[in-house]
């Protein structure tokens, strides 16, 4: 019974690991900075997200995608996004290093249609599929750096 309850944990252990809540991938570029920049915003437009934030000079962009339908949002009160958190740095060669954090987040509305906050859930395989597919772009080797 006990060893029955220990393998229990280390498996809802492995799975949560497995089904962790952001994703961060990161990919050396030949690119200069504005050059990467130019490069991310336009497949994220190509993607359909929206980018909701992005500053050039900080090398920064935030995207997102609702995934989800106005059925769910009636029914179940909630909308789901896909999210991308770009950052566009100088690495040591002065060309730019791309890193994509993926995320999926729900925003939960209450019975009177007020919105709440939104909560970050598993990321979906689309959106991480999205983050790969960003990277792929500069042509060098993709690492997974976090997983949270």
């Amino acid at each position: 019974m006990k060893l029955t309850k220990q393998l229990l944990i280390l498996t809802a252990g492995a799975f949560l690991l497995h089904c962790s809540m952001q994703h961060a991938y990161v990919v050396e570029s030949r690119e200069e900075l504005s050059e990467a920049f130019s490069t991310v915003s336009a497949k994220l437009a190509q993607l359909d997200y929206n980018i909701t934030n992005a500053n050039e000079k900080a090398g920064f962009i935030m995207a997102e995608r609702q995934t989800s339908g106005a059925a769910i949002k009636i029914l179940a009160g909630s909308e789901e996004f896909d999210v991308l958190s770009v950052s566009i740095t100088r690495n040591s060669t002065g060309k730019a290093n791309v890193r994509v954090k993926a995320a999926t987040q729900r925003l939960q509305t209450n019975q009177y249609g007020m919105t709440g906050s939104r909560s970050t859930i598993i990321a979906s395989e689309q959106v991480q599929k999205n983050a790969q597919e960003i990277l792929s772009m500069f042509g060098g080797k993709i690492v997974k750096v976090e997983d949270r």
